[in-house]
């Protein structure tokens, strides 16, 4: 009986040593793909990315009713934070523009240009304003937003 009692015990005790062995090399994985993930440094600064919640201002210049309205219905779906619609007293504004008003990078303009797919933009730098752009549509307003945006009843 002494003998079935140390075989037992032997391989209860190997069993636990392998099972040990196995869970340290699991949890030295854990670690190190721990220590390699939180260790690399990021290469982009904060400065450098567009604002996360990018704030337009939506200015209608070609005199349609309710356009600037519908554009900022739009713009808010697509995670713009729109935070001022007005119309411009010149209704005869011909082309759309998209005008940043903080960064000479123009990279939160250049933003909006990929949404709506206008590639005319110009910086006019003024921080007071508290938006980082302002869209200025223009009588070519059919070009960047889709038939159904434009329809959209608002009422």
């Amino acid at each position: 009986m002494k003998k079935k009692k140390k075989r037992n015990k032997l391989g209860t005790s190997l069993l636990a040593r392998i099972a040990i062995a196995i869970l340290t090399i699991v949890i030295l994985l854990l670690i190190t793909s721990m220590v390699f993930r939180f260790s690399r440094r990021r290469r982009v600064f904060p400065e450098e990315l567009p604002t996360p919640y990018t704030r337009v201002e939506v200015l209608n210049g070609c005199g349609v009713d309710n356009l600037a309205y519908k554009v900022a219905l739009y713009l808010r779906e697509e995670g713009f934070d729109v935070v001022e619609i007005a119309n411009v007293k010149e209704t005869g504004v011909e082309r759309t523009v998209i005008i940043e008003r903080v960064d000479n990078k123009m990279r939160n303009a250049k933003l909006l240009g990929r949404v709506i797919h206008c590639a005319n933009m110009q910086a006019m730098i003024d921080s007071t304003l508290f938006l980082e752009v302002s869209l200025l549509l223009g009588k070519d307003y059919e070009k960047y937003f889709s038939k159904k945006i434009l329809e959209k009843k608002i009422y």
